[in-house]
């Protein structure tokens, strides 16, 4: 129990596991059943049971985020690498307000930023070096895993039906916000939204020897233009 709380800062580079390793399959796995499970149990459901997990998920993707925040300044204090600026981070504002108090736009922000975002996340996990039993190491894996079930719920239950008119609305703001966290980053020696240097063992470190920091960015950037096409390209949206 002494590593429960000891903060990813504090770890060794070697006290987890590798990606795509027998552990990492087996997390997958159980995440799959998780996901499963919530969207066979929500589109059985009526509406308003249906108002009840969507509540219940956002509020664990929030409750996880505060958990989180909370026991890193109680082990470490105030740290800039703990502000929610991730796009996860601010997946779990997004999500959560979207249980509270869905549209149109707010259903394409989750659809274009917090699902892909999050199984991205899931399957090139930054948080595999860490201590496995470990509060933050649990968090990282519950606040990713419940953002996409709750995107994916959604989806299966034809509750969120993706809009093509959305797009450059919420792609302009999503430029804005990375724009400004980019210039955070310099200020501030931070690597929100990994616009500062690639992640380590992450693709993004052979993008930056092909096209050097900040040249990465653009294979980025084409990446999640290509992503966007496929996930509108084959949905039936208006």
């Amino acid at each position: 129990m002494e590593k429960f709380f000891v903060h990813p800062s504090l770890m060794e580079s070697s006290a987890g596991y590798d990606l795509f390793s027998l552990t990492h399959f087996i997390y997958l796995l159980v995440c799959t059943l998780v996901i499963v499970f919530f969207s066979v149990w929500y589109v059985k459901s009526d509406q308003k049971r249906r108002q009840s997990i969507r509540w219940l998920v956002a509020s664990i993707v929030l409750l996880s985020q505060v958990i989180r925040i909370s026991a890193s300044n109680i082990t470490i204090g105030f740290h800039l690498s703990e502000l929610p600026l991730h796009l996860c981070g601010m997946s779990v504002f997004l999500v959560s307000y979207h249980a509270w108090r869905p549209n149109a736009r707010l259903s394409d922000a989750i659809y274009m930023l917090s699902l892909p975002g999050a199984i991205v996340s899931l399957l090139f996990l930054d948080w595999s070096h860490q201590y496995q039993w470990n509060i933050f190491t649990l968090q990282s894996w519950i606040v990713h895993l419940m953002m996409a079930v709750y995107v994916i719920m959604l989806l299966a239950g034809h509750d969120l039906h993706p809009q093509r008119k959305n797009i450059l609305a919420v792609a302009t703001i999503f430029a804005l916000y990375a724009s400004g966290i980019y210039v955070f980053n310099k200020l501030w020696n931070t690597n929100f939204l990994f616009l500062n240097y690639p992640a380590p063992g992450f693709p993004m470190e052979t993008f930056s020897s092909w096209l050097g920091n900040p040249g990465y960015i653009l294979i980025l950037l084409g990446i999640l233009l290509s992503l966007w096409t496929i996930m509108y390209g084959f949905r039936k949206t208006s």
